[in-house]
């Protein structure tokens, strides 16, 4: 059984992951009225756990929560965007971002989380689904 739900994001999603939680907020705090009209149960907590990163001077990345996830559901808002996106901050491209990515998922996963789901709204390397050519590796398949 869930405890809920948590929602994080990567660096390069935090904006995108406030939105998802402002407009998933309007439609619990709804749903839940009409629920308490007819004596049901209330609804499963959910809330956007703010990110704590800390980017080092030789690049490396740590990251904290304030809050357990143990037994919830993680929902991971990861858009891999490449340095284009964001060109005044160098030191994020499409591979800090895919690091950022499984960091997270491995904090997931050492805090025993129930359920982990990752939304990457934009996925490098969707392109590269089959081969070209033999001997040639399949990227997205890699990802």
């Amino acid at each position: 059984m869930s405890k809920g739900i948590a929602i994080l994001s990567t660096h390069s999603g935090i904006a995108y992951a406030k939105r998802i939680y402002d407009a998933l907020k309007l439609v619990v705090e709804h749903k839940q009225r009409e629920a308490e009209q007819y004596g049901a149960p209330p609804i499963f907590p959910f809330h956007y756990i703010e990110p704590g990163f800390k980017r080092f001077s030789d690049g490396e990345m740590h990251h904290r929560r304030a809050e357990t996830i143990n037994e919830r559901d993680v929902y991971i808002i990861a858009p891999l965007r490449t340095p284009q996106t964001y060109p005044d901050r160098r030191d994020h491209g499409l591979h800090d971002n895919l690091m950022d990515l499984y960091f997270l998922i491995r904090h997931a996963l050492d805090g025993s989380a129930g359920k982990i789901r990752v939304i990457v709204p934009y996925f490098p390397y969707a392109r590269s689904d089959r081969k070209d050519r033999s001997r040639a590796s399949i990227k997205a398949a890699n990802l």
